[in-house]
């Protein structure tokens, strides 16, 4: 596995500076101008812009995937597509602040992995050359069961087997403890999905 890490930006805060940063980009708004600004750069773009439970995933996949077909060639092979965001945070997943703890169960993670899974294949279905990310969980809420296997991610393996890179988000951290900490807890789960088939 490589690590790779990207820039990500609002889209529409794209100067200099910024450009002459090495890539790969995120993109939060799918802006064929601001794409226009990045040739040659990779990009990333986030497609998600609602509550999960708003939004139909068959119907959200097939939109993004007509979104990227549409885009000329040169740009299409340069554009990586993200259909979904720390679908574990409230705001994210569509329910009050005070049903956070809802989410972080296994009712709750097998919730965002069929509504992954279904995104997921609809975009595959219309769109199979592109890159497709699986979208980043927060850090810092529960994804582990007693054992400490990362059972939030391995209710999401359908949805897993149909992406083509692993999204990680790492927030800063002044001492610099709380990311190795993230990253000692990626190394343990990468090892525990190898030997049930995790790509």
């Amino acid at each position: 596995m490589t690590i790779q890490f990207g820039v990500g930006t609002q889209g529409t805060e794209i100067d200099d500076r910024v450009l002459a940063l090495p890539g790969p980009f995120v993109v939060l708004h799918p802006d064929a101008g601001v794409l226009s600004q990045m040739v040659g750069k990779r990009v990333l773009v986030r497609w998600f812009t609602q509550p999960m439970l708003e939004q139909n995933p068959e119907q959200l996949g097939h939109d993004a995937a007509l979104w990227w077909n549409s885009l000329p060639r040169i740009t299409r092979d340069t554009t990586e597509m993200v259909l979904d965001n720390e679908l574990n945070l409230w705001y994210e997943f569509g329910v009050s602040e005070s049903q956070q703890g809802s989410i972080e169960t296994i009712e709750g993670y097998r919730t965002i992995a069929n509504w992954k899974r279904r995104a997921y294949k609809a975009f595959r279905d219309e769109a199979p050359d592109c890159r497709l990310h699986f979208g980043a969980f927060a850090p810092g809420h529960k994804e582990d069961g007693p054992d400490n296997a990362p059972w939030g991610w391995f209710e999401c393996l359908e949805a897993h087997a149909l992406t083509d890179v692993e999204d990680i988000h790492s927030y800063w951290h002044p001492d610099g403890a709380g990311l190795r900490d993230e990253l000692q807890w990626w190394d343990s789960a990468f090892r525990f999905f190898r030997p049930i088939g995790y790509k």
